[in-house]
């Protein structure tokens, strides 16, 4: 009954701590530190093709996974997918590393304007037209809905490489994984 307990008082303590307008930031971005590393490693396998997919984001990502994910899983070539459901997709086949086989396959990644893709970037975040900032919570709120585009790109380039999330992160050193 004690480990029930703990349990329960865990998860209460946990749901308390996720509310807190104070706690929720520093938890998210201490556990995004933890991993910082890993978000921006996205391989996707097809052992069929023997290719390996890095994937960029805003280059032309989700249009490759498209065409990409069915050698991975033969039962979405019947499917018509919508990018909502590439997106959620990916979660499932993505991977962070390959194994000593997959290493010796080929390695495929789409790589875009460095400028165009930052530009992609801002009008897809900062759309005004979305009642939703999802980025409010970036590195502590670095990121604010009304910025202009050279604020942002002013704060973003004051964020090392190593901790800048996979629509920030410049491709070659996304690519030096």
């Amino acid at each position: 009954q004690k480990v029930h307990l703990s349990f329960g008082l865990l998860y209460k303590i946990k749901q308390k701590l996720l509310k807190s307008k104070i706690a929720y930031p520093i938890l998210s971005n201490l556990s995004y530190l933890r991993h910082a590393q890993l978000m921006n490693v996205m391989l996707f396998v097809s052992n069929d093709k023997k290719l390996v997919y890095c994937r960029i984001l805003k280059s032309a990502s989700t249009s490759m996974l498209k065409e990409f994910l069915p050698s991975i899983d033969s039962k979405l070539k019947e499917h018509s997918l919508s990018d909502e459901q590439i997106d959620a997709l990916a979660f499932r086949y993505v991977k962070n590393k390959l194994s000593d086989e997959e290493e010796q396959y080929p390695k495929l990644a789409l790589v875009r304007n460095p400028f165009h893709r930052i530009v992609s970037v801002y009008l897809d975040l900062f759309d005004t037209s979305s009642s939703h900032f999802s980025y409010e919570n970036y590195w502590f709120g670095v990121l604010k809905r009304n910025m202009t585009f050279g604020e942002f790109v002013n704060t973003i380039a004051q964020i090392p490489d190593f901790f800048k999330g996979p629509h920030f992160a410049p491709q070659h050193f996304i690519l030096s994984y």
